[in-house]
């Protein structure tokens, strides 16, 4: 069977927005399902005939499996297509009348799927100037979004703000997130939960985590989601991909996160992929948001449905359906536009950003000395 995704975008021009939302539920659940026409009907407001339809082209185009269900119309047991054939229902014994009249024949509809990734462990990495709130947040939300407890590391290096500034504080910090990763390994492998946790990490801990993989080969992580990520955009994720140092990488970014945007300016070996994502377009999934400043993903009103719509599915997805996230037009999400971006370029931009600064000041000012010039100037004529 055909376990490639329905082409969402062109059936939402053909069927009602409300049942293309409900069947796809079932299809990004990655899980087996079964449905009907009649139990889709009564979930959504729809006409059955177009419930119909489109099961049918699910059907034929072999997304979907269609086995044939019979159903007494007495005491609405299902029945085999032996015990439709009988003169009466061996259930409740209500008599079948001639030509199966009292009898409903329908199709259910199923996929096979396939199983989830499993989260065994996670990290979470808060930025600069902040304690990390929003990690206590994400641990209640985890254990509460996956209905099981899931152990959550929560690091947290201070409410700093000068050090991000300073190579040498820089490699302090880094230093002890290498330290802190290595320690816990040894005590989740003892306790079963592996050394490959899946890692959150923000702003400043984006930074932190990425030149930790980088400085570190022995480093090990599953999945990670990089939020108002100051990395710079033209890391090399393939590398660590390829070498199994990550499983996937993912880049929650915003055209408003200007922190992100400005901080290579001022924070060593960093750059804008929070603003513009990464040059690699292959290993990166990217979901792009339009109005996200720096810290408004962890907006109490926005966590919950962050993590249940966008986090959740990279971190449980199978590995051969990740390319097909956050890709859909009909959802809302945005298909990722690259923006190349290098080290020159960023030097290139340092005199052009300096001389924009200086005038933004030197042009208002020198308006108000022209001004008191001129001021004073009138005042000399009078006087003489």
């Amino acid at each position: 069977m055909n376990q490639n995704q329905p082409d969402w975008s062109e059936l939402s021009c053909r069927y009602p927005l409300g049942l293309i939302r409900e069947i796809r539920n079932y299809f990004e659940s990655y899980e087996p399902f079964q449905v009907d026409s009649g139990s889709l009907q009564r979930q959504i407001d729809c006409e059955l005939s177009t419930i119909e339809d489109l099961l049918e082209e699910f059907f034929n185009s072999g997304c979907l499996l269609r086995s044939d269900q019979w159903q007494c119309q007495y005491c609405e047991k299902d029945l085999t297509k032996e015990q439709a054939e009988l003169p009466e229902c061996p259930y409740c014994n209500g008599e079948f009348k001639e030509g199966g009249t009292m009898i409903r024949h329908y199709y259910i509809y199923s996929r096979e799927g396939q199983r989830g990734r499993d989260v065994k462990w996670v990290l979470t990495l808060h930025g600069i100037n902040t304690r990390g709130s929003w990690q206590e947040e994400f641990s209640w939300r985890l254990a509460k979004l996956y209905g099981y407890s899931v152990p959550v590391a929560i690091y947290k290096y201070g409410n700093i703000k000068l050090s991000p500034f300073i190579p040498t504080l820089q490699q302090f910090y880094l230093k002890k997130l290498i330290k802190k990763i290595k320690n816990l390994y040894s005590e989740t492998e003892a306790e079963e939960y592996g050394t490959r946790p899946d890692v959150i990490a923000h702003s400043f801990g984006s930074w932190l985590i990425a030149e930790a993989l980088k400085q570190e080969k022995d480093l090990h992580i599953g999945r990670l989601i990089l939020v108002g990520s100051i990395v710079r955009p033209d890391f090399n994720w393939s590398e660590l991909i390829d070498s199994k140092q990550v499983e996937a990488v993912m880049c929650h970014y915003s055209k408003k996160d200007y922190p992100a945007r400005f901080a290579h300016y001022f924070i060593p070996k960093s750059g804008p992929s929070g603003y513009l994502g990464f040059n690699d377009q292959t290993q990166v999934i990217h979901k792009q948001e339009t109005q996200f400043g720096h810290s408004d993903y962890f907006d109490c009103q926005r966590l919950g449905s962050i993590m249940e719509n966008i986090w959740k599915p990279f971190l449980t997805c199978p590995s051969n359906n990740l390319s097909e996230l956050f890709n859909n037009a009909e959802t809302g999400h945005i298909d990722w536009i690259p923006t190349r971006w290098s080290y020159v370029t960023r030097i290139l931009k340092i005199p052009l950003f300096l001389a924009a600064f200086v005038l933004s000041w030197a042009v208002p000012l020198g308006f108000i000395i022209f001004l008191g010039l001129g001021y004073l100037g009138i005042r000399l004529i009078r006087r003489t």
